[in-house]
């Protein structure tokens, strides 16, 4: 298998991994989520050539992270989150009213025989 070459972007990007993916882990201490916010920032900044051959390349780079990173944290704020005691409320939400229909029907049941024995 030969060597293949690394274009200049290939080069700047495997450079820019590394800090941005320091900054948006700072930020999200999540790791999945820091490499996706950290691939979408670097393949912005391939769309903005004018950037990349500037000296603000890491500065750009990084603050796009960054606003990527609290665009993702304001998602999952915004996703209701589930866990174990949700699921234990969840039997008495509906027991309460299973009882109530129960206490219903048992009342005109009960009902129903006093009228038959008069």
């Amino acid at each position: 298998m030969e060597p293949r070459e690394v274009s200049g972007f290939e080069a700047l990007a495997a450079w820019l991994h590394p800090t941005v993916f320091d900054a948006v882990m700072a930020l999200l201490k999540d790791r999945d989520a820091a490499m996706d916010v950290t691939h979408e920032a670097i393949l912005a900044l391939r769309k903005q050539p004018d950037v990349v051959r500037s000296k603000f390349a890491v500065r750009w780079a990084i603050v796009v992270a960054r606003n990527r990173a609290l665009d993702w944290l304001r998602a999952q704020r915004a996703r209701p989150t589930t866990d174990a005691t949700d699921f234990e409320a969840v039997p008495s939400k509906i027991a309460e009213p299973l009882a109530v229909l129960a206490d219903r029907e048992r009342r005109q049941f009960t009902l129903l025989l006093l009228e038959q024995l008069m």
